[in-house]
């Protein structure tokens, strides 16, 4: 079964809006672990390892293969 090329557009579209959204939520999340760095007078454990382990944003699973 052939997609509409409208159809692959649409996709598309919503594809870079997930990865804009992917990226401004780390952006994001970054600004917040250093608020809370500034209000804790310096770097806690705990925001050391959720900056380590969460130093990437969490992937899409690849449903879509364009």
């Amino acid at each position: 079964m052939a997609r509409k090329k409208t159809d692959i557009q649409n996709v598309r579209s919503e594809l870079i809006k997930v990865k804009q959204r992917q990226a401004q939520d780390q952006v994001d999340r970054k600004i917040l672990i250093g608020r809370l760095d500034r209000i804790s007078d310096g770097e806690s454990p705990i925001l050391r390892e959720q900056r380590r382990w969460n130093s990437v944003a969490p992937l899409l699973p690849q449903q879509v293969s364009i």
